[in-house]
């Protein structure tokens, strides 16, 4: 135990470091500058990272959070209201019980990566708070997200060329860990253009609005092939909102929704539910029956082995 804390102290230690040497180095060059261009080219980096780490070590995406970290200080340094106005309301009450949590954890170690990973969240949701303060500054981070789909987008075709969809189903991953990760990043870019094509907060050129109306079912469409089945639902909601609410033309996509059954690999997603479902020996559940065999198990346990308010310790779920 004493010498599991002695390495999460020595990993906080380092990555405090980190944090301080990278927002000195980001300062020098213009932290707005530093954080967009994470902002473009984070989304691309995982397979790099995946390369460069070494033996559960602190590799370079721990190092970028810790930049992201130390960025959000020197922005609060400049501006100290922003901590009461973007913070505290949305984020002290949860990473103060984080702390609390991870000080009762049976794996240390784990549970300080957990507490750096939710406070370079905090980290990430604050900033445009301090960085944006113009309309000009609003389309330029807008922009820079979009852009920052590019290289994802392409190896997409990287992988179809290939076959190396990133799992046995074919499920298309990209530059992510997971498929169901970079489906939900495709949603996000999906409410991020459907936002840029009709708000009166950003100003676009014709030429940005006409290559964003052509980029918006590229996105859909592999949504679709991510075979994510709950970035499909969400997809889903922002359409019929955004089509309800902002522009009813995109109703019309309703009536596309059928042929959406004859792209090949949906019709059998969706069928998937239905096999599966039975627990017998070593028999494969699907993923809703995987998930509902974890959570009967774990509150089973629960029931049994009843916890104080802060439950068994930050990261300890896999303990």
């Amino acid at each position: 135990m004493i010498s599991s804390i002695a390495a999460a102290l020595g990993a906080t230690l380092v990555g405090a470091a980190v944090a301080i040497a990278s927002a000195f180095v980001a300062f020098a060059i213009n932290i707005r500058r530093a954080v967009l261009g994470i902002l473009l080219i984070r989304s691309a980096c995982d397979p790099l990272f995946g390369l460069m780490q070494s033996g559960g070590k602190m590799g370079p995406g721990a190092a970028v959070n810790a930049l992201i970290i130390g960025l959000a200080f020197l922005v609060f340094a400049e501006s100290p209201a922003l901590i009461g106005s973007a913070i505290l309301p949305m984020w002290g009450g949860f990473l103060m019980s984080a702390f609390a949590s991870a000080t009762i954890s049976p794996d240390p170690t784990k549970a300080v990566r957990v507490l750096f990973v939710l406070i370079s969240y905090a980290a990430v949701f604050a900033l445009p708070f301090g960085l944006v303060r113009s309309r000009e500054r609003v389309l330029q981070c807008l922009l820079t997200v979009i852009c920052s789909s590019f290289i994802p987008v392409a190896y997409v075709f990287v992988e179809l060329v290939t076959g190396s969809g990133g799992t046995e189903q074919g499920r298309l991953q990209s530059t992510f860990g997971h498929p169901n990760i970079f489906a939900f990043y495709l949603v996000s870019l999906l409410a991020v253009i459907l936002f840029m094509l009709r708000s009166s907060i950003v100003s676009l050129t014709p030429r940005i609005r006409r290559w964003l109306a052509l980029y918006l079912p590229v996105i859909v469409i592999l949504i679709l092939f991510t075979k994510t089945r709950n970035a499909w639902i969400g997809a889903a909601i922002v359409i019929i909102i955004y089509a309800s609410i902002v522009d009813r033309r995109y109703l019309l996509c309703l009536f596309l929704v059928p042929l959406v059954f004859y792209l090949p690999g949906v019709e059998e997603r969706l069928l998937d539910l239905e096999t599966g479902n039975v627990n017998y020996r070593y028999a494969r559940l699907n993923s809703y029956a995987w998930r509902q065999l974890l959570w009967e198990s774990t509150l089973g346990w629960l029931m049994t082995n009843p916890s104080l308010l802060l439950g068994y310790g930050l990261g300890s779920f896999r303990y």
